[in-house]
């Protein structure tokens, strides 16, 4: 068995103990059970850091141990401890090429994560490139020197090319700092360590020119905007807006408000979306049917049924259609939403239907007959026999 397969099951068993072996007194410490995860796998007696050098140099696990510290996930919160995890892994140069495949995106990922954190221990620049005027960034030394270091590292992680969100970041603040370039920052400060960065500012640079990765506007807060009335795809990752007003003519027909209905620019689109829209669109359908926020189908049947009591409509057939509406709007017709006077008329409906219903059981004649009688135009001037004649050509 490997070192590294070793490390990795012993890992995963620490997975498994962790839940199962907190104490009511504190947070535990990770190190401790990943030492009990080692012995009881038949690993011996190789400390935590014999056994995280010898499983594929242990970059890997340094870094997740770092971000368990740095956030504390876990284990106690220790910021200190997880830069000096991080700074022994930087502590290998970013050209060594000697480590394998897997070592340049973890060595990438280290130095990020690194830049972010001293970042994070300079506190809140914000207000300082707010405010900065035109003599530039008048800081201490010891603060441009430790913003020039998570600079550094911010520059490695770009060159072995890795372009997150803390890389961008720190090349935004540091731009609005007026640190970049000589002529920005004037004679507050003459140093060209920022400007050396190459890296950094060819990321920077790129990001911003290129429409479909530009991540700047949303880092300063100066989001984009398009014109009124353009719609974009509605699924994540797309992007894709419509070139000319309804464009996009797939678009949710269901009970959603108007505002919140997504528009797809092509049918797989508009799968893909519409399994993540359709909980959503049946919650409000379910809100319209419980809180009587639809109004609509309950006014619809209530007029039906007012025509057909004021005897405008008294055949049997728009009885039974009215029948029909009655069934499928039962969850809206309901006496509390509608008061006492919705209930009399349901009352009196059901009996108008059930008259209607006796008159067609009661007449002997025949259905098709009875039907055609009907037809007949009726005569304003004219005797029986006249009548009668009609009636007999038109059954020929």
């Amino acid at each position: 068995m490997t070192d590294a397969f070793r490390l990795s099951r012993f890992y995963r068993n620490a997975e498994f103990t962790l839940p199962c072996s907190y104490s009511i007194y504190g947070v535990p410490h990770i190190e401790g059970y990943l030492d009990d995860a080692a012995d009881s796998l038949f690993v011996g007696s190789l400390e935590l850091e014999n056994m995280l050098d010898r499983g594929d140099g242990g970059d890997a696990e340094r870094v997740e141990l770092a971000s368990r510290y740095w956030t504390g996930l876990d284990v106690f919160q220790d910021p200190e401890y997880a830069i000096e995890l991080l700074l022994r892994v930087c502590a290998t140069p970013a050209n060594d090429k000697n480590n394998g495949a897997r070592f340049r995106p973890t060595q990438a990922r280290a130095r990020s994560m690194l830049a972010a954190m001293l970042l994070g221990t300079l506190g809140d620049l914000s207000n300082a490139a707010a405010t900065v005027g035109a003599q530039g960034f008048g800081g201490t030394d010891a603060l441009a020197h430790a913003l020039y270091t998570a600079a550094v590292y911010a520059d490695e992680a770009a060159a072995l090319g890795l372009s997150s969100c803390a890389v961008l970041q720190i090349a935004v603040l540091v731009e609005s700092l007026r640190l970049r370039r000589p002529q920005d920052r004037g004679a507050a400060l003459e140093d060209l360590r920022f400007e050396a960065l190459g890296s950094l500012w060819r990321v920077r640079d790129a990001l911003e020119t290129d429409p479909v990765l530009s991540w700047v506007p949303y880092l300063t807060g100066d989001y984009p905007t398009r014109p009124a009335g353009v719609r974009v795809c509605a699924v994540k990752g797309c992007g894709i807006e419509e070139t000319a007003k309804w464009s996009f003519v797939l678009v949710c027909g269901g009970p959603c408000p108007q505002k919140e209905k997504p528009a797809w620019c092509s049918r797989a689109c508009a799968w893909a979306g519409w399994a993540a829209h359709k909980a959503l669109c049946a919650s409000h359908a379910k809100d319209k049917a419980v809180n009587g926020a639809g109004p609509t189908d309950a006014e619809r049947v209530r007029t039906a049924m007012r025509t057909t009591l004021e005897g405008r409509d008294t055949n049997a057939e728009n009885v039974r259609r009215f029948t029909a509406i009655t069934q499928k709007t039962s969850d809206i017709l309901c006496v509390d939403d509608f008061g006492e006077d919705t209930a009399r008329f349901v009352r009196d409906y059901h009996d108008l239907v059930s008259d209607a219903e006796d008159q067609d059981h009661s007449s002997d004649e025949p259905a098709h007959k009875k039907r055609r009688l009907n037809e007949i135009p009726e005569q304003d001037s004219g005797d029986e026999t006249e009548t009668e004649e009609s009636v007999r050509l038109r059954r020929r």
